[in-house]
């Protein structure tokens, strides 16, 4: 291995199929191998093999543990596991001009690479995607108290540490600075979707929806994760007030949640609603025709804790969005800014019933319906996220 500077992309998730968290490493992960001298530290399985042997980047690989994340004590444990691995071969490989480059996942590496840090004092970027321990409230793991504050001040010496921080929403940056990471250490970077990949195919066309004979509805898609903190029963709630005879509901995912949805389907929402299962990453598109809106809904209290991917994936497919969260959020101000869909806030499900209401209604009118594909490929194009993170890392370099 040659002596120049090197980058190091430590994560649980690569690759271009698995899931939205692999496919944003590996897309961070092939553009910077262009510029500079790049390796990965990740688990072995087939997913991370089959995209290196694809795409031949340099890679370290720690041992798959494969513990279930829907357990708490397994969880725990296997997040240790992977901390120590992933820590290990940081303090073994990683130079003092180096560049680590992770995630905030698994959340007890963050504690690890902190301590790592100050015997190396390599520089540290990290990328934001959630922020512990808040985000263990809105899912009722954690209450707040004594406990809680123990924990967060912990860890809150442990985000002040990298050099930069990316959250992926301006909700997520306050949450940070709350956490007193000084604003010049935080900058938001949006996540994406690559619209050239995501193709646009007529609803009528679609298989899903033919087989449903669903072509003549209105058809709000819930399509990804299906998880404590997406808002579900929220969601159902509102769907069983839903007076609209015209609307139809799809849930396309898996989750902790996803018998919620069976059960609600086999019974109040037998008339207008379907759950279909899982879809593979690579038949994106299948699901992203499905719907004429997408649903993308959170729990109550999750502001500042998470930016749901999947709303980028919907713009670029031309789908607006009808978000269920919290005001201030940032997919909140995105609908405000640019007119991209509709917001209701979380807990209130008649309010977001008669939302759906209004939207059916005034879906007939032509000139009421929003097209976003645009708005997204000139503001949040896979290029533009790329871009900021390569500058980033052009900037500790000169440092």
């Amino acid at each position: 291995m040659s002596n120049r500077n090197k980058i190091f992309i430590v994560t649980e998730y690569i690759g271009l199929n698995h899931n939205s968290t692999a496919y944003y490493w590996a897309k961070i992960a092939l553009y910077l191998n262009k510029y500079y001298e790049l390796i990965v530290i990740c688990p072995k399985n087939s997913h991370t093999e089959s995209f290196f042997h694809e795409h031949q980047l340099s890679v370290y690989y720690v041992k798959d543990l494969g513990f279930d994340k829907n357990k708490l004590v397994s969880r725990v444990l296997g997040q240790l596991k992977y901390a120590w691995s992933f820590n290990r071969h940081i303090l073994k490989f990683i130079s003092k001009d180096d560049i680590v480059f992770t995630g905030t996942n698994p959340i007890i590496s963050l504690f690890f690479t902190a301590l790592v840090k100050k015997v190396k004092t390599f520089k540290w970027i990290m990328i934001c995607h959630d922020i512990f321990p808040d985000n263990l409230i809105p899912s009722g793991v954690m209450r707040f108290g004594a406990k809680y504050k123990f924990v967060n001040t912990v860890f809150s010496l442990f985000y002040r540490t990298p050099d930069i921080i990316t959250p992926i929403g301006r909700d997520m940056a306050i949450k940070l600075q709350q956490k007193g990471v000084i604003q010049e250490k935080i900058v938001v970077v949006p996540n994406w979707a690559d619209h050239n990949k995501i193709t646009m195919t007529a609803k009528r066309e679609n298989q899903i929806i033919q087989n449903l004979n669903w072509q003549e509805n209105l058809i709000f898609c819930f399509f990804g994760n299906i998880g404590r903190l997406q808002g579900i029963s929220n969601l159902l709630s509102a769907i069983a007030l839903v007076k609209s005879e015209s609307s139809r509901f799809l849930f396309i995912g898996s989750g902790a949640e996803e018998q919620l949805v069976k059960n609600f389907v086999a019974s109040v929402g037998k008339n207008n609603s379907h759950y279909y299962g899982e879809l593979q990453l690579k038949d994106n598109n299948i699901g992203l025709n499905c719907g004429d809106i997408a649903l993308v809904t959170l729990e109550e209290g999750m502001y500042g804790l998470g930016v749901p991917s999947k709303a980028y994936f919907s713009m670029a497919a031309d789908k607006p969005i009808l978000l269920v969260g919290d005001k201030g959020s940032e997919l909140e101000l995105l609908i405000n800014e640019h007119n991209v869909g509709w917001f209701c806030e979380s807990g209130n499900p008649e309010v977001l019933a008669e939302s759906i209401d209004r939207i059916s209604e005034s879906w007939l009118t032509a000139n009421s319906r929003i097209y976003p594909r645009k708005l997204m490929i000139d503001h949040f194009s896979e290029e533009q996220s790329l871009k900021q993170y390569k500058s980033l890392v052009d900037k500790l370099f000169e440092k």
